[in-house]
């Protein structure tokens, strides 16, 4: 009885390392990078993309890529097996800077000192070393 334990044991080990070893390998995926969802095949997006999906649907994405503004881009990537599409994915890159929230680091420097002037005032005034009052 032991020995069967072992052997079942040892099987199990034996199974998991090549699971893990097959995990490492590499998938045998290829893929293509899009600029445009318009440059996708409609066909092969829908393939690979279930119908409740709705945010993902090539005709959302079209809209949606054609009202983004500037500092806004799309890619779109298509993963194949065996010339088949089989996964998608979407990544949206945003740039962002201070100007778009109307600020710039002189602003920011200003609106953080009118902030903390009531603070200092306060501080001075009760003759609290301002090293101790934060």
């Amino acid at each position: 009885m032991k020995i069967s334990k072992i052997t079942e044991f040892k099987s199990i080990i034996s199974e998991h390392k090549q699971q893990r070893e097959a995990a490492k390998a590499p998938s045998g995926l290829k893929f293509a990078i899009f600029d445009s969802i318009n440059f996708v095949a409609k066909q092969a997006w829908q393939q690979v993309i279930p119908g409740e999906k709705l945010l993902m649907h090539h005709e959302y994405l079209s809209a949606v890529e054609s009202s983004s503004g500037e500092g806004h881009e799309h890619r779109y990537v298509l993963f194949y097996h065996n010339l088949q599409p089989v996964a998608a994915a979407i990544f949206n890159l945003i740039t962002i800077a201070g100007e778009d929230y109307g600020s710039s680091r002189d602003d920011n420097e200003s609106k953080r000192n009118k902030l903390l002037k009531p603070v200092f005032r306060h501080i001075k005034d009760q003759r609290v070393d301002p090293a101790l009052a934060f």
